[in-house]
């Protein structure tokens, strides 16, 4: 058997996971989790900020938003590099960029709200810089028998960042200060050092690029088997040795639509809660920073808890329809805030009650959307059609805030209770844009590629 030719997702598939495989994905997780801490930081520590720094909403939401800015350069940038150069070096340089714009938080002075907005431009770009190479690499290096969980692990790890973001806001807030917790964005760039010393290229990529001796070597290395004994790789169908320009990405445009429309819309509302969130629920409230990072860990719970179910759920229905499942299940919850946010249920707000349900669906669906996305483009678009989706992941972290701080106001200081008009109004917003992506993924299907298929 093993003296056969054969494509690499296939000879990886005939062995049992090594160590060394699991020890890459639990590097590429990791880097999740501090790249989504980094991220997510900001906007639970929002109202903090603005009010020690006496910033008004349009200035936070400037701050906020950078990362999304800087995420579209990113993400499109890591794309093509990515699928030109290869996974590993794309995913060091994107922890790098993210590390080290992270540290430079701690030489900000009080006030200076145009040094944060650049700060965290750069923080932006190297997170979206990371995310394309990495879970690229996490679907290339999985067996496919075992995709449906372990590909999606460093999705989970995006929400255990922003867990990780609230617990040490509620601990270490006193401790370290909000720049202090800021810097701890430099862990993303040690992390990914060791991935590019313990793991190998993708093998895929390799066979693709027409690297065959080098694709055999790498499964060889990421099963920790004799090199003897793996079956020679063979280029797949749609292998090109020459680098294809980025347009390729766009020939099938249904494919394209469906990737920017399904991350746009879904990330819409995913962002809208967690980076303006913990704003509105706070003001809107009346809590602490502590205690809204606490109503916060419950919702990041939560969502851990819907990404593990959305991993799993593909064993039973197609990834296209848990899609749909995850955007019309977030539609109806963050719709029902519309109407009864200021109600309370079991003594419990009813705002906090439908945000940590909301999230079971509209942060869980992403585990299903980011392998989702890796499937639907042949290996040698496989990054930069991930990263497309990463680009539109961007812009909605962009738009979102952006959107929301305009349905608030941003003449005020965030000292302001939203009125119910403008609650209404923003969450009515969070669930057109996920019910928008629902319907894309009902009227424009789109199932895996066979070379990705199960």
């Amino acid at each position: 058997m093993h003296a056969t030719a054969a494509d690499p997702a296939e000879i990886i598939d005939l062995f049992p996971l090594s160590r060394r495989y699991r020890t890459a994905i639990l590097l590429l997780t990791l880097i999740t989790v501090f790249d989504s801490f980094d991220l997510t930081l900001v906007g639970f520590l929002g109202a903090a900020i603005a009010k020690q720094n006496h910033f008004t909403y349009g200035q936070l939401s400037a701050i906020v938003i950078a990362a999304g800015a800087g995420g579209i350069l990113g993400a499109l940038a890591a794309g093509e590099l990515s699928d030109r150069f290869g996974r590993r070096s794309a995913v060091v340089l994107g922890t790098a960029i993210c590390g080290l714009s992270s540290l430079g938080v701690l030489l900000v002075p009080n006030g200076a709200w145009r040094t944060l907005i650049l700060l965290r431009f750069f923080v932006g770009v190297g997170i979206a810089a990371t995310a394309a190479p990495a879970m690229t690499l996490a679907v290339e290096y999985t067996p496919r028998r075992h995709r449906f969980l372990l590909a999606s692990l460093p999705v989970v790890g995006a929400t255990g960042g922003a867990l990780i973001a609230t617990a040490s806001i509620a601990g270490l807030i006193d401790t370290l200060g909000w720049r202090g917790l800021a810097a701890l964005g430099f862990a993303p760039a040690l992390l990914g050092l060791t991935l590019c010393v313990v793991a190998p290229e993708s093998p895929p990529w390799l066979a693709a690029r027409g690297r065959l001796e080098e694709a055999r070597n790498a499964i060889a290395r990421l099963l920790n088997l004799p090199v003897e004994v793996i079956p020679f790789p063979t280029a797949s169908r749609v292998s090109a040795p020459e680098h294809v320009p980025f347009r390729e990405v766009f020939r099938d445009r249904r494919r394209a639509l469906l990737t920017l429309t399904l991350w746009g819309g879904i990330l819409m509302a995913d962002s809208g809660v967690y980076l303006w969130g913990p704003t509105m629920v706070a003001v809107a409230l009346g809590t602490s920073a502590a205690t809204t990072a606490k109503i916060f860990m419950a919702i990041a719970l939560a969502g851990i808890f819907g990404k593990l179910c959305f991993a799993v759920l593909p064993r039973i229905v197609s990834r296209r329809r848990v899609n749909e499942i995850g955007c019309f299940g977030g539609a109806i919850a963050l719709g029902a805030i519309v109407f009864f946010h200021s109600k309370e249920v079991a003594g419990l707000p009813a705002l906090v009650v439908l945000l940590v349900l909301g999230s079971v669906f509209f942060d869980g669906v992403i585990a299903n959307l980011a392998p989702y996305t890796v499937e639907i483009y042949p290996t040698r678009l496989a990054a930069r059609g991930y990263g497309l989706g990463q680009a539109g992941n961007s812009a909605a972290k962009l738009l979102a805030p952006m959107a929301l701080a305009m349905l608030t106001g941003t003449s005020g200081y965030v000292t302001n209770t939203p009125t119910a008009a403008s609650l209404g109004s923003c969450f009515a917003f969070l669930s057109a844009s996920i019910l928008l992506a629902g319907l894309a993924s009902l009227f424009f299907p789109l199932d895996p590629l066979g070379s990705h298929g199960y």
